[in-house]
């Protein structure tokens, strides 16, 4: 799952940066794709289960999951974090 990737990568980033070097221009360009991608992700599922047609259920399950939550601590908060330490 994209998400659990990108708290991965963050937290790795985030521990030590003393045993982390710093990200080459590569690096930092799939770590761009990697959150990229998760906010695709998750606008998808917004898509689908704030749809007119989407069942009642499939509506809560936005904040039974706190999805925009998570979107945005894994998604925008944690990647901003990494560059305000580069």
């Amino acid at each position: 799952m994209v998400e659990s990737k990108c708290i991965e990568v963050d937290n790795a980033q985030s521990s030590n940066n003393e045993t982390n070097p710093k990200l080459n221009n590569e690096q930092w360009q799939a770590l761009i794709a990697l959150h990229r991608t998760l906010l695709h992700e998750h606008h998808d599922f917004f898509l689908a289960s704030q749809h007119p047609s989407a069942s009642p259920a499939l509506r809560r399950l936005a904040s039974k999951y706190a999805m925009p939550a998570r979107m945005w601590r894994h998604g925008i908060h944690s990647f901003l974090e990494l560059l305000r330490h580069r």
